[in-house]
């Protein structure tokens, strides 16, 4: 069969079905569409998802009498180069020059704030969502861990009180029987509340 017998049953054959012809072509084209439809909002769902991750951050704040030596100290901590692009320290001035430039159209806001009544934060910026994730997790943890320290070292306190009290003869000879015994068991209960938070931090 020569091309052009092959153009001229082509046209015949399109001409007998119009209709199922023009259907044909309609459906491809809706095809097409919702095709490149999903396509485009594929492509856009994976560039949205490349900047959020980008902008993965969390901002750690310290109270304002932390000592620039300890955030250091924790800045160290919290700089693992498989979770984190990078850690800013961001001291009272600092703070204070940014909190200027955002408001510099308000005066009265500006005139109101000085550098010691705003904190030092760490502004730590993740590789990625999971990463922030774990970041968040570990800063969690040592939270915890600095709140327990706190604890412990007050109940390591109460138990030296409660040790040296108990250590006084004059107390145990005069004292009434009660009270000692009372006081017996206030040790007891420090004791094992300080094993229990020096169990929970070994966990952490």
């Amino acid at each position: 069969m020569t091309k052009n017998k092959i153009v001229e049953t082509t046209k015949k054959n399109i001409q007998r079905n119009k209709f199922l012809s023009l259907s044909t072509i309609f459906v491809s084209a809706i095809v097409l569409l919702i095709s490149s439809f999903f396509i485009s909002i594929g492509i856009l769902s994976q560039k949205a998802i490349k900047y959020y991750e980008k902008k993965a951050q969390v901002i750690v704040f310290f109270k304002r009498d932390t000592k620039e030596a300890d955030i250091m100290k924790i800045k160290e901590l919290f700089n693992d180069p498989l979770l984190v692009e990078n850690i800013d320290y961001i001291s009272q001035e600092k703070a204070l020059s940014i909190y200027k430039e955002d408001f510099s159209d308000n005066p009265d806001l500006l005139a109101t704030v000085t550098a010691d009544s705003l904190p030092p934060s760490l502004e730590i910026r993740a590789k990625d969502v999971d990463s922030l994730l774990l970041l968040i997790e570990k800063i969690n943890k040592e939270k915890e861990k600095s709140r327990l320290l706190k604890e412990k070292e007050n109940l390591e306190k109460l138990i030296l009180g409660q040790k040296n009290k108990l250590a006084n003869r004059d107390f145990i000879k005069l004292a009434p029987e009660k009270i000692v015994n009372a006081e017996k068991a206030k040790l007891i209960n420090y004791e094992e509340a300080l094993d229990k938070i020096n169990q929970t931090i070994s966990k952490l």
